[in-house]
């Protein structure tokens, strides 16, 4: 079975405007800019993608997408170093390692983010 994600950047306040400038995607998945929505298709569970943007002033986050067990998830990663990636970050979420994030065995489900009600997708 395979999964779509679909991701709206909505901003507000354009002074601290926040372009994307990197995407990454674990592999069997891949991103789509469809009129500015960008959309993360995944062949089965157990994939995932990322978001990195930031914005005129340096500041940087990512947004971490993806499938687990059959549900969606997603993270919301900031106080990275400078000079990390989405390249370096995304196979954090799949060791077992100290630094674990998701799919590793110190994976908490109480980590997955439930679709919001009504939501389609």
């Amino acid at each position: 079975m395979s999964y779509t994600i679909r991701v709206r950047v909505i901003q507000t306040k354009p002074s601290v405007w926040y372009s994307i400038v990197e995407k990454t995607n674990w592999s069997g998945s891949t991103w789509s800019d469809v009129d500015g929505e960008q959309f993360l298709i995944m062949e089965t569970s157990g994939k995932s993608g990322m978001l990195r943007l930031k914005n005129h002033a340096g500041d940087v986050f990512i947004v971490a997408l993806g499938v687990h067990n059959y549900k969606r998830w997603c993270d919301i990663v900031v106080n990275q170093k400078s000079n990390q990636t989405s390249v370096d970050i995304l196979p954090t979420y799949y060791s077992s390692g100290p630094e674990t994030r998701c799919c590793g065995s110190s994976w908490r489900a109480s980590r997955i983010a439930p679709p919001r009600a009504g939501s389609s997708g």
